[in-house]
């Protein structure tokens, strides 16, 4: 009875550990999103000095969320996202739409891919 009480108690831990990372994740990923969304909006306005300030303010939050990821998240996909926004600061400093641009979808593409890969489903689980 006492191997059972505990199992239990573990088992019902993890699953509450598991829905407060997950929350946690999504809570994360939608930050960024909303300021990738605003910087976007600002390159496609050609509001360089104000994209400039918001891609530096992007990358702080990205490195400090970083690290607490970095436990739930591939490492790859947080390479990829350090390279790309790497690049974005320095586009928007050289005021290269395109390229900018580009490198914002990106950058978005690759959180929703964190926050979908994270989601609890049957396809995530097999």
């Amino acid at each position: 009875m006492k191997n059972l009480i505990i199992s239990v108690t573990i088992f019902v831990t993890m699953i509450i550990a598991i829905f407060l990372s997950t929350q946690y994740l999504s809570r994360i990923c939608l930050d960024l999103t909303k300021t990738s969304t605003t910087l976007e909006y600002q390159i496609t306005n050609e509001k360089w000095k104000e994209a400039y300030g918001t891609s530096i303010k992007l990358t702080s939050k990205w490195n400090n969320y970083c690290t607490k990821l970095s436990v739930f998240v591939d490492h790859e996909e947080i390479d990829n996202i350090d390279h790309e926004l790497s690049q974005l600061v320095q586009y928007t400093k050289c005021e290269n739409k395109d390229e900018s641009l580009a490198d914002i979808n990106i950058i978005k593409f690759y959180i929703k891919h964190i926050t979908n890969m994270e989601k609890i489903s049957i396809q995530n689980i097999l």
